[in-house]
């Protein structure tokens, strides 16, 4: 007969999103089974290479998780973000600076790598006795009824919880098992992340260039060194990836030299296909769908993890209130408040950034134009230069974005 065990709260998947939910949820007096198919970080292999843009309404939930004193020696300040428009014979034809001080703030955020977010959080999570961490495995089937879920684990082991949150990714087992319904945009892109050194400084400035095939993204790290995101046609990436590293070197010189000057030491290259996903639905009975379970974006505009820590915060306030009213988490309308709070926000950044990085990515020269007519008209307009800044910020639906550029 297998083991069963009871929780509030199961999280499936260990990654930055769920660590970061399985802690919101056991700061707010959950008793919490966190679920992962992956060893626990710390034993993790080497980084992958990926660094994550954090604006500062995520700094701002990491410090109240406690997490953020840890990361503060790896990370580096964004105080602007510069964007360039390049023409299809790599001219520029539009240069426009946001700052964070046009905006009250002394950075957009902070741009830290991966795997420090992942040991940091998995290492304040096995400080809370309310957390359980069942590793090397994952859910086999499970059954709902009015009052749990229960989840046959492959280790043999029986969970049941009164609420589950999947956290397990795009590819996620809990909403295939709930037969949710996506959206999915595939770009026919994919995107090369690394880090190099180069010899003029960041000046803690990322620079974001729009040119015909995807965005090319320069952001700071501490010292003179950038991570880079570099979006190409799947055919253009995989040529890139096939190259020897000096050659690939010689490649990211000629497109980050006018801008950080003599490349350096460059880090070992990762590349992934880019799509856009974007669930029918946020919840099922007794179920949430929260980060990259529920949507996932092009990395244009550094909205990705921001989106999805945008759900855990809302997601742990509504769980805070059930355990300290004594109600139950699971509650269909408690999950009926949080499709009703947070899917209006992630449909406008979907359909924001997904026509965002088909205008950029396109070769068509009136769509060229228009790029640099747009960013010329932020140039000399501040308010809504202003109004971007603060809509990359907030929560927003579709109907909210001219009304906030104006504010």
């Amino acid at each position: 007969m297998s083991e069963t065990k009871r929780y509030d709260v199961a999280v499936a998947g260990g990654g930055i999103v769920g660590l970061s939910a399985a802690l919101a949820a056991g700061q707010a007096g959950a008793d919490v089974a966190l679920v992962d198919r992956r060893p626990a970080p710390r034993k993790r292999a080497a980084s992958d290479g990926r660094t994550a843009a954090l604006l500062d309404p995520a700094i701002t939930f990491l410090d109240r998780l406690g997490a953020w004193p840890e990361l503060v020696g790896d990370a580096a300040p964004l105080d602007a973000l510069r964007i360039v428009n390049l023409n299809n014979q790599s001219a520029t034809n539009a240069d426009v600076t946001f700052q964070a001080s046009e905006v009250g703030l002394g950075a957009f955020g902070y741009n830290i790598p991966n795997d420090s977010l992942s040991r940091a959080l998995f290492e304040k999570c096995a400080e809370q006795d309310a957390i359980t961490l069942i590793a090397n495995t994952s859910f086999s089937h499970g059954d709902v009824d009015d009052d749990q879920v229960i989840l046959n684990l492959d280790n043999g082991m029986q969970v049941e919880v009164r609420l589950l949150v999947a956290a397990d990714g795009r590819r996620s087992a809990v909403r295939q098992a709930l037969r949710i319904d996506m959206r999915i945009h595939d770009y026919k892109q994919s995107a090369i992340v690394c880090s190099f050194d180069h010899d003029r400084p960041h000046d803690t400035t990322s620079i974001e260039l729009h040119w015909p095939g995807g965005p090319f993204t320069m952001v700071p790290l501490p010292g003179q060194r950038s991570s880079l995101v570099w979006v190409e046609p799947t055919e253009k990436a995989d040529e890139l990836m096939a190259l020897d590293e000096v050659s690939f070197r010689r490649e990211l010189e000629i497109q980050a030299s006018p801008w950080l000057g003599h490349v350096g030491g460059v880090s070992a290259r990762r590349c992934y296909p880019l799509s856009a996903v974007l669930a029918t639905s946020l919840t099922a009975p007794r179920t949430v769908l929260i980060g990259e379970a529920a949507h996932a974006l092009s990395p244009i505009g550094a909205q990705g993890l921001n989106l999805s820590l945008q759900d855990v915060s809302h997601l742990g306030d509504l769980i805070s209130e059930a355990i300290r009213t004594m109600a139950d988490p699971g509650a269909a309308a408690l999950l009926q408040r949080y499709s009703k709070k947070r899917m209006p926000d992630i449909r406008a950044r979907f359909h924001a950034v997904d026509g965002l990085n088909r205008m950029v990515a396109s070769d068509w020269r009136m769509i060229g134009l228009l790029r640099a007519a747009g960013l010329q008209t932020l140039g000399k307009l501040p308010f809504m230069r202003r109004g971007l800044m603060r809509a990359m910020m907030r929560p927003l639906e579709l109907s909210d974005v001219f009304t906030r550029m104006a504010a």
